[in-house]
């Protein structure tokens, strides 16, 4: 019965919590990027669970711990861009194709 109890505590107390978010959040949620953020914020400044606040806020978890690798993509870019505007060959064009047959 002890066990019972303490389990059903928690079940209020997560239960409350997420009321307490979503009472919160009400009229300033409209995209999902918005909706992670407000996830965000619950878990680091409210600590509650990952798992609650996702729910709490309709972010599935993967969403919530998604982080894109702009480091990888901005070098890549920067290497891309480099490669367009070299100038190596005499006719002016760093492609081998460009100047193919001149």
């Amino acid at each position: 019965m002890p066990n019972e109890n303490r389990r059903l505590k928690r079940m209020l107390a997560d239960l409350s919590m997420q009321a307490d978010l979503l009472r919160e959040a009400l009229g300033k949620v409209r995209r999902p990027a918005q909706r992670c953020e407000l996830a965000e914020k619950a878990v680091a400044t409210k600590e509650v669970s990952i798992a609650l606040a996702c729910r709490a806020y309709g972010v599935g978890e993967t969403c919530f711990r998604y982080s894109p690798n702009r480091d990888e993509n901005e070098l890549m870019a920067d290497l891309l861009v480099g490669l367009t505007t070299m100038s190596t060959r005499p006719g002016g064009s760093a492609c081998v194709f460009c100047t193919y047959g001149t």
